[in-house]
């Protein structure tokens, strides 16, 4: 776990030095380019105000001059004293011979060796390469005593260039630096951020089957952790709550089947180890363990049931019918138990209920039902059994004139293996398991059942389903 938190740490904190990286360099592109057209752009400015001063030079010297003096030499005077720093001209008459030249560009301009683009009509500015490197050039024509010169002004790179360059070295150093100062700061944010997670994996860890009383600890329950544990700590408890049930449903499944198989046992040593035995002790024997052994056989297979039912591997057998016929045929059947108790069994049902879904769960679920209210039904009562239709939905109400279930057991009485020892016995209660069977099939066909009532006058258990039900 350890190796998995570093390793994401050190993710993070990559992604994040990753990400910023690429911001400085877009920012750091972004202002370069900026500058350096803020730059060319002073220095354009530059020569075109050079330039015009120059013509306005010119133009003041021309209101002076006699006929007598030459054009071409006063224009290469004015230029030559014309002189601004970092800032060279050079004119060009009307045929283009050169008129003016700064002495350390003549040469090169007389023999045409320069590199570059010099200023055209159609474009008035330039790029050339001289001797000691790049210049900017500007081209502007002027008139002087009615002949036309072509005035190109040129601006040395140099102090661009060397600003540019120490401006590159500045982010080539800067943007290193701040990544490597955001990456060690990534790997302590990120270590502190997962600190909680490292914790909580670790403590997840120590946590198993004979500790899950234990919890993650929740440091913030606002955040996004903090969240994440108590949803972690809800599974936990959920976990927790069907393990005790597993436990507690192990346990009393072990013991309702120890009493039927220690009957069982008991009646077949004590029927082998007599050597004389009439018939009529050997069939007592026999009849107990014919009891004890279909007790026992009703106890597996509803456990089969629930166990089936808990892994979703009981699959229902769909079919059409009539949901008051099927409940009246399960009441029928019951009439006979009832009977022997001397209790009056009374089914009421005042309109056709069709129904679709798995008749014998739907029978199953009213025989439980049925059995559970004879047993706690005192004699010379009536049980009655009734359905009808609300709405959308169908009820079925068991209703007894039993002892009834006290208040503090009857939050429990669906529970499997639960019974309520003062007012229940083994021998009437059975497993335990009917009413959690019941409700499991009301749940399985989208209804739900319910105590309705219950008191000292008797109990009534109502289970509602809905009419249209699609498996």
């Amino acid at each position: 776990m350890i190796g998995i938190h570093a390793s994401l740490r050190l993710r993070l904190a990559l992604w994040y030095t990753g990400a910023l990286v690429l911001v400085l360099v877009a920012f750091g592109a972004l202002a370069f380019l900026i500058f350096v057209r803020s730059l060319d752009a002073q220095i354009d400015r530059l020569l075109v105000a050079s330039t015009n001063a120059l013509v306005q030079a010119f133009a003041a010297e021309q209101e002076e001059m006699t006929a007598e003096t030459n054009a071409d030499e006063e224009v290469a005077r004015e230029a030559r004293d014309f002189q601004f720093q970092d800032i060279l001209f050079v004119i060009y008459d009307q045929n283009g011979r050169l008129v003016f030249a700064p002495e350390r560009l003549s040469a090169r301009l007389k023999s045409n060796g320069t590199t570059g683009r010099w200023p055209s009509d159609d474009e008035p500015y330039g790029m050339v390469y001289l001797d000691d490197g790049w210049w900017r050039t500007y081209r502007q024509v002027a008139t002087f005593r009615g002949a036309r010169y072509r005035i190109v002004a040129l601006h040395s790179l140099h102090n661009r260039q060397r600003v540019l360059g120490r401006l590159a070295m500045a982010f080539g150093v800067a943007v290193p630096v701040a990544s490597l100062l955001a990456g060690l700061s990534a790997l302590v944010i990120a270590h502190r951020a997962l600190a909680p997670v490292a914790e909580m994996s670790a403590q997840a860890a120590r946590i198993g089957a004979t500790n899950l009383n234990e919890r993650l600890p929740v440091a913030n329950e606002r955040d996004e952790l903090g969240r994440l544990a108590m949803v972690i700590n809800d599974l936990l408890a959920r976990l927790e709550t069907s393990f005790e049930q597993q436990r507690r449903f192990m346990a009393d499944a072990s013991h309702e089947l120890r009493t039927p198989t220690a009957v069982i046992c008991g009646e077949a040593e004590v029927a082998l180890s007599r050597q004389a035995r009439t018939p009529d002790d050997l069939r007592d024997s026999l009849r107990i363990v014919q009891v004890e052994g279909r007790r026992m056989s009703r106890i597996i297979e509803d456990l089969l049931l629930l166990a089936r039912a808990d892994a979703g591997q009981c699959p229902l057998v769909i079919s059409d019918f009539y949901l008051d016929e099927a409940i009246a045929e399960t009441a029928h059947a019951f009439r006979v138990l009832a009977a022997q108790r001397a209790i009056d069994l009374c089914f009421e049902a005042n309109d056709e209920l069709p129904f679709r879904g798995d008749q014998g769960l739907i029978q199953r679920m009213a025989a439980n039902l049925l059995d559970n209210a004879i047993k706690y039904a005192p004699p010379r009562s009536v049980v009655y059994v009734r359905c009808a239709r609300c709405g959308d939905a169908y009820t079925v109400a068991f209703s007894d004139a039993g002892p009834g279930i006290a208040p503090e057991d009857q939050p429990h009485i669906f529970e499997r293996f639960w019974r309520a020892d003062k007012a229940r016995s083994r021998a009437q209660s059975g497993a335990g398991l009917g009413l959690a069977i019941a409700r499991w099939i009301a749940e399985v066909h989208g209804g739900r059942l319910e105590l309705a009532r219950s008191d000292v006058q008797g109990s009534t258990f109502v289970a509602t389903l809905p009419s249209r039900f699609l498996a």
